[in-house]
């Protein structure tokens, strides 16, 4: 939807996925869009399999090298997700090419690799800072004047693409600075707000076997390879195995990706010894094979239905291609998301012809329902607001001029069993103020915006305490809200650094109407822990008047650890 109503990216809409995330989505929400990742899933797809055939004949002959490429590859289409799909190529093409040694088939490559690093780049900024790490280090592996020519070809390579899917995608160039400064905050904060730490253990050996494999075929192939392509190949080889780790264990149930991707390495480190390494490879392949299938808890079912793809493959492409199918299952499927809605007429109709921001998360009821004007707050799901800065983003949005004139509401949740009216802190807070409820049902709630109907704040109590202490939360006078601060929490220097290369512990906080995770990244945000009786929201929308809470967790022992809480009161005028 952000690229069909061109949105603009850093002020507009923020995600995980950048202007081209569109692509890994095959869905038909519209014909264009269907189409182009089609095409795109396709050609990434094309790209690994002939990569892995590349990387096997090496070592075998064509028909066992097509059954090798096939298997991994076809693991690895399951299990690695669509969104992930493109660094299968990129490191298949990293670690062949820092082994090219022809001058001018090394600037094509080094061009190839920085069109692919820009795609990557903006679909999804995690991927994207691994694919330009791995397009530095094969330009590093050149020597002289060699070095700086694949230099430049790499940063043009990479800046062009960047720079052409940008305008293609509707934006300003005067917003790409905002868009990586934002991108940069969604991938600073993401271990500390969404890590799940529930794993199973067996993934965990099954991970230990996997990295055991990988450790062993890079050290034989270290020493059949030039001493100088040696530390490229072992920065590639870490840098994508931490990537392929973070991505799969930092959230519970993502491992698959962790399992797909490294068994694409283990086919990536050839030997070149005649019988011992031809063995090598089929051994290690094999295992690491069975590995990845135990974790997924079965063999993946796209392994031998290939001519159910096949078909299925040319019915979607067929249904694309033609307007009309196109129409009926584009309104079929509208059709059916609106039953599972549940929207009324009447709110459908204090809906229809206005701006509309819809929360916390589910934005396809604006493609199910056009009559309304998709509006969304920059960060496009509140959960995903997880820093400072974006908290700050969407709750200045909610503040200016260019609101939405309405918000739609499904009752609030927290995921991961955070509070979800901490979702984030400070835009809850813009929300109450600006916001004024219109209908409310069992499900959804119309709210319209209205002048700012909060006052100053008012410092009414500041109360240093620490981890595990009960703070009493103080009562506001009739009117007015009671809002706090959490400033100056004690996070370690582990905690920090773990908050980068893995996942730190989590925070919690424990309050009178339950425990909750909590966001260190917006704890010094605004959050409101005693509505206004003035509000006017309807249960389950109005959030819970906490009497207390205690902060604990983060790495920190129960009774060290000093922090602030500073309390404000803000007044809240009635609706009108």
């Amino acid at each position: 939807m952000a690229f069909v109503h061109h949105l603009a990216w850093g002020t507009n809409i923020n995600f995980t996925y950048g202007p081209l995330g569109f692509l890994t989505q095959r869905t038909l929400f519209f014909e264009s869009t269907a189409l182009l990742a089609t095409v795109y899933l396709f050609l990434v797809t094309v790209a690994t399999f002939s990569l892995l055939i590349h990387w096997f004949r090496k070592a075998f002959h064509l028909p066992v090298a097509l059954l090798l490429g096939y298997v991994v590859g076809a693991t690895a289409v399951e299990l690695v997700d669509p969104g992930d799909h493109i660094l299968v190529p990129i490191t298949l093409f990293g670690l062949l090419w820092i082994r090219q040694h022809g001058a001018r088939a090394q600037e094509l490559g080094v061009a190839f690799l920085g069109v692919l690093a820009g795609t990557a780049v903006l679909g999804k900024a995690s991927d994207g800072a691994v694919a330009v790490v791995i397009l530095v280090v094969v330009v590093t592996c050149r020597t002289g004047r060699q070095r700086a020519v694949d230099a430049a070809i790499g940063a043009a390579a990479l800046a062009s693409t960047i720079l052409a899917a940008w305008l293609s995608t509707g934006n300003s160039l005067v917003l790409i600075p905002t868009f990586f400064r934002n991108s940069m905050s969604a991938a600073s904060g993401y271990s500390s707000a969404m890590q799940l730490a529930t794993t199973h253990v067996r993934q965990w050996w099954l991970a230990v076997i996997m990295i055991l494999i990988i450790a062993a075929l890079t050290a034989l192939s270290l020493r059949q390879s030039p001493g100088r392509l040696r530390l490229p190949f072992i920065v590639i080889v870490l840098v994508v195995s931490w990537w392929a780790l973070k991505e799969g264990f930092v959230r519970d149930g993502n491992q698959y990706i962790f399992f797909g991707f490294t068994l694409v390495l283990v086919a990536a480190l050839p030997i070149s010894a005649p019988r011992i390494g031809r063995l090598a490879v089929v051994g290690a392949v094999a295992l690491a094979t069975a590995v990845a299938w135990i974790s997924y808890g079965s063999v993946p079912q796209n392994i031998a239905h290939v001519a159910n793809d096949a078909r299925s493959l040319r019915a979607e492409t067929a249904t694309i291609a033609s307007s009309h199918s196109s129409a009926t299952t584009i309104a079929s499927a509208r059709r059916s998301m609106r039953q599972g809605y549940q929207i009324s007429p009447t709110q459908l109709d204090e809906l229809t012809g206005h701006t509309v921001a819809i929360e916390p998360w589910e934005n396809g009821v604006a493609w199910a329902y056009p009559s309304m004007t998709w509006d969304p707050e920059p960060v496009l799901q509140s959960y995903a607001a997880y820093t400072a800065s974006l908290d700050a983003l969407d709750a200045s949005f909610l503040q200016s001029d260019q609101a939405p004139t309405r918000i739609l509401q499904q009752i609030p949740q927290g995921i991961d069993s955070r509070y979800a009216f901490f979702e984030p802190p400070a835009t809850w807070v813009a929300m109450v103020c600006r916001y004024a409820q219109l209908d409310a049902s069992a499900q959804w709630q119309v709210l319209r915006r209205v002048p700012d109907r909060c006052g100053a704040l008012r410092l009414i109590k500041h109360v240093d305490a620490t981890f595990g202490q009960r703070v009493a939360v103080p009562v506001a006078p009739p009117g007015s809200a009671v809002v706090a601060r959490f400033v100056g929490l004690p996070l370690s220097i582990s905690y920090k650094v773990s908050s980068i290369l893995w996942k730190p512990p989590l925070a919690h906080l424990a309050t009178s109407a339950g425990t909750f995770r909590f966001i260190v990244g917006t704890a010094g945000d605004l959050h409101l822990l005693r509505p206004s009786s003035t509000t006017g929201y309807s249960a389950p929308f109005e959030p819970a008047s906490l009497d207390w809470f205690a902060l604990d967790g983060a790495g920190v022992k129960p009774g060290s650890g000093r922090y602030q809480v500073m309390f404000y009161d803000v007044g809240v005028a009635g609706a009108t």
